[in-house]
């Protein structure tokens, strides 16, 4: 996306409250988010049902949001 179309809807979506979700990278973004750790739950011994799956999401940001969490 050219920058001056990123820094138009970058002031759009700040003037609605919305938020723009990427599913890749994105040189615009102020927050990138990474799952770290990730494991699935409910198989016993390589088979069985899968009831979920536990993730750790590491956010990191620029300007207000550069503290990682």
């Amino acid at each position: 996306m050219p920058g001056q179309i990123a820094r138009r809807l970058a002031a759009v979506l700040r003037g609605s409250g919305s938020v723009l979700l990427e599913a890749g990278a994105w040189e615009g973004a102020e927050v990138r988010m990474n799952v770290v750790p990730a494991a699935w739950e409910g198989s016993r011994e390589g088979h069985g049902l899968l009831r979920g799956r536990r993730v750790r999401v590491a956010a990191v940001g620029r300007g207000a949001s550069a503290v990682p969490r």
